[in-house]
């Protein structure tokens, strides 16, 4: 998982998102809005997806990632 990924974690019948920035930290929206949380408790017990957008259909797109 690199600086600015975007990472997710299914929560049953939805997916929790997130923007991992690093250092263990990873921003995301709850009830009293945007924060910054440990991974771990972005995680809450889940397994965490972190999407790839570096290609589609096959094709790279973005060579930095």
């Amino acid at each position: 998982m690199q600086y600015g990924s975007h990472i997710r974690v299914w929560r049953g019948c939805y997916y929790h998102h997130g923007i991992y920035v690093g250092d263990g930290q990873v921003v995301h929206y709850k009830s009293e809005g945007i924060v910054m949380s440990p991974l771990y408790e972005f995680e809450d017990g889940g397994t965490i997806e972190d999407d790839d957008y570096s290609t589609v259909n096959g094709q790279i797109i973005c060579s930095d990632v």
